[in-house]
């Protein structure tokens, strides 16, 4: 499938001018990439759970980077696949706005969801 990038492009600016905001999903992996994200108007970068895990096991180091480089753009950080007391502890000190993983909840359906955000508020 061929993307049009510049039309894209367009589009996401006309709409961020009306208010519109955009997030990246699994950045990371697939066409994701550090262009995208400095020239396209995303508000948060969703940063995809092998980073994550891969970090945590000690595999690499990228991860403290990857963040600190999103925040110095001005956008928002959300980190998948906190599993543990640990990493939300540590992702937290390396200012990441949002934690995402099983640490806080496993997938719920709609109904039982609701009854979660009832529950832990």
């Amino acid at each position: 499938t061929h993307i049009d990038m510049g039309l894209l492009k367009n589009i996401m600016g006309e709409l961020s001018a009306m208010g519109v905001t955009f997030n990246l999903d699994d950045y990371g992996t697939g066409y994701s990439n550090i262009s995208l994200i400095s020239q396209y108007p995303f508000s948060t970068i969703k940063v995809d759970l092998s980073l994550t895990w891969s970090y945590f096991k000690g595999e690499n180091t990228i991860l403290p980077h990857i963040v600190k480089m999103i925040r110095e753009m001005g956008k928002n950080v959300t980190v998948e696949g906190v599993e543990t007391e640990n990493m939300a502890k540590e992702l937290k000190q390396m200012n990441v706005n949002d934690l995402q993983g099983y640490y806080f909840a496993k997938p719920l359906p709609p109904e039982a969801f609701l009854s979660y955000l009832k529950t832990s508020s």
